[in-house]
């Protein structure tokens, strides 16, 4: 064998060491991260529930605030809504566009 490929196969070596040493500290991290991790697995999944379910999610959200206020609050707030999105509307038809 060839010094240049005993030398060459010594750094392999080292490298393959140092790789496995990495690994074992990324590990210990990994251990510690782990319950972060999974809030944000659990807030991922809510996410995508509420976006692929998203009128069942309204008809619940609706129900509660029906239950808690009663229909005439809803009523009330879903008419300053309106007046709320009709002025910005002609608002916004004042503003010159670019």
């Amino acid at each position: 064998m060839t010094k240049r490929r005993q030398v060459m196969l010594a750094r392999r070596q080292l490298l393959r060491d140092n790789i496995s040493a990495q690994r074992e500290q990324l590990a210990d991290i990994a251990v510690n991260l782990r319950p972060a991790f999974q809030v944000a697995d659990g807030a991922w999944r809510m996410v995508s529930f509420v976006r692929g379910h998203a009128v069942l999610v309204a008809g619940v959200l609706s129900l509660a605030i029906v239950r808690q206020r009663g229909i005439s609050a809803l009523i009330k707030g879903g008419l300053r809504a309106w007046r709320a999105w009709r002025f910005v509307n002609e608002l916004a038809k004042k503003i010159p566009h670019r």
